[in-house]
């Protein structure tokens, strides 16, 4: 798991090296010289200083910190990582290598991710297939050229028409009327309906069935 907030999630009164070679002791490794040389070989792919495995995270920018908080996950030697929000404490800059870098150990390690994320552009550059969530439930899944080319869902629509648009016209995408339902209390029928320019009577009773693959059709409530 990597979490939101690498200021947080690392502990700041233990070395890089403790904190990362932790998911190591937890799958039996004993030998502190392995520990030590895989540590080092986790900095090295992550483009981190091999100095960094006796500093603390003070020490390192958000980046840095977020690349720590990756190998401190990949140490565990899992078959998948779970990314909340990884990229949304950082710069721009940071967000575009550390997106590469999930996109190269994707592709080379052939490590599964999921990526929990609000930044569509984030999610575009990174996903392989997305699925779009509203109050809880999902709405539409795709794979993600087919997301991007024809969004079906009118949530799904209006944000990827929210991606702002560097033409330089600086024209504000349309925002969606009506208020955020309350989760732990969501209006009947389709939960989007509250603000939906398509909704009709049928909405407030009747919530649409995703179907097949792709979980938004032309018509949401076929069966």
């Amino acid at each position: 798991m990597v979490f939101q907030n690498p200021f947080e999630s690392l502990n700041p009164r233990r070395k890089i090296g403790d904190q990362i070679a932790d998911g190591m002791r937890k799958r039996g490794e004993s030998s502190s010289s392995s520990r030590h040389a895989r540590v080092i070989g986790l900095l090295d792919r992550l483009g981190l200083p091999r100095d960094a495995i006796d500093a603390y995270p003070h020490q390192f920018s958000g980046g840095q910190r977020q690349r720590i908080a990756i190998a401190r996950a990949l140490a565990a030697s899992p078959e998948y990582l779970i990314l909340d929000e990884p990229l949304a404490s950082l710069d721009a800059s940071a967000q575009a290598q550390l997106a590469n870098l999930l996109q190269d150990l994707a592709v080379t390690d052939g490590l599964g991710m999921l990526l929990i994320s609000h930044d569509l552009s984030i999610v575009r550059h990174v996903a392989d297939t997305v699925f779009v969530m509203y109050l809880g439930l999902v709405v539409e899944a795709a794979p993600t050229p087919d997301l991007w080319r024809a969004p079906l869902h009118p949530y799904t629509q209006a944000l990827i028409k929210s991606v702002p648009n560097p033409d330089g016209k600086g024209v504000l995408p349309p925002s969606l009327t009506g208020e955020v339902g309350d989760p732990a209390n969501p209006p009947s029928g389709c939960r989007f309906r509250t603000r939906c320019s398509h909704s009709f009577d049928r909405c407030s009773i009747d919530s649409p069935t995703p179907t097949g693959f792709v979980l938004a059709t032309h018509d949401p409530y076929q069966r």
